[in-house]
């Protein structure tokens, strides 16, 4: 399976870590890491995004002074750009932050995966994260940055009509182009209800096992989870726990 990661700015410990994780459990990963840095892994396929034609993404990068949202635009751009040139139509692509715990063909078994759709982890019932993405079909990419590039541009709008006129950030940015487009997005389960033998993790079962970056979880302190997150909700409430085999 082709995994897709993104990085701008200097090579971190997370992204070395999340390449690890990725090819310590999928032996027949293929990795391209699309950056603007002179990376050099073993194994991995990098990316010179500088290599790319900005162009036509430069005027509504213009139009807003919303860093979130021109980042995210600026990643799904580039994203799209090398999938269309390399005739990839299914890949994974998550954050670098994200540890991987097991192959895409052990999940795929296990995780129905909507057909020609974009396939992504929901943080709460108004915010989507690329904790984990499945997608298959590149021209609904191109849809989603075509959505993004309108809500990036129409921001204040977007913010007015979805958000009670607060900033927009990616996973809210999301959100919105789902409730817009039905069929676009679609959810990958969360929540260890109906018997379901794998969830993915959109950053709450993270945060409440080891907090953040910030805020790092220690020895004898109480677990923290999220009231805002669909999972920290139930992890608060004891409906589900976390069990280690």
């Amino acid at each position: 399976m082709n995994y897709i990661l993104f990085h701008k700015g200097e090579i971190s410990k997370n992204l070395i870590f999340c390449v690890n994780s990725i090819f310590s459990s999928d032996k027949n990963a293929e990795i391209h890491i699309l950056t603007d840095n002179g990376l050099n892994l073993k194994g991995v396929k990098v990316v010179h995004i500088n290599d790319f034609d900005k162009t036509p993404i430069a005027d509504k990068l213009k139009t807003s002074d919303n860093k979130s949202l021109k980042e995210t635009l600026e990643k799904i751009y580039y994203i799209n750009k090398y999938i269309k040139e390399s005739s990839l139509n299914k890949f994974i692509h998550f954050d670098s932050k994200v540890i991987l715990y097991q192959p895409f063909s052990k999940i795929i078994n296990h995780v129905p995966m909507a057909d020609s759709s974009i396939n992504i982890t929901p943080l709460s019932y108004d915010d989507i994260s690329f904790g984990y993405s499945f997608i298959n079909s590149q021209p609904r990419f191109q849809s989603l940055q075509r959505r993004f590039e309108e809500v990036l541009v129409n921001s204040r709008v977007y913010s007015t009509q979805y958000n009670k006129d607060k900033t927009l950030n990616e996973m809210r940015a999301l959100s919105i182009i789902q409730k817009v487009e039905k069929g676009l997005i679609s959810n990958l389960p969360t929540l260890p209800y109906d018997d379901k033998e794998y969830v993915f993790d959109p950053a709450s079962y993270g945060l409440f096992l080891d907090g953040t970056n910030q805020k790092p979880r220690k020895t004898f302190r109480k677990k923290v989870s999220s009231p805002h997150h669909m999972v920290g909700i139930e992890l608060s409430s004891k409906r589900i726990g976390i069990n280690f085999n």
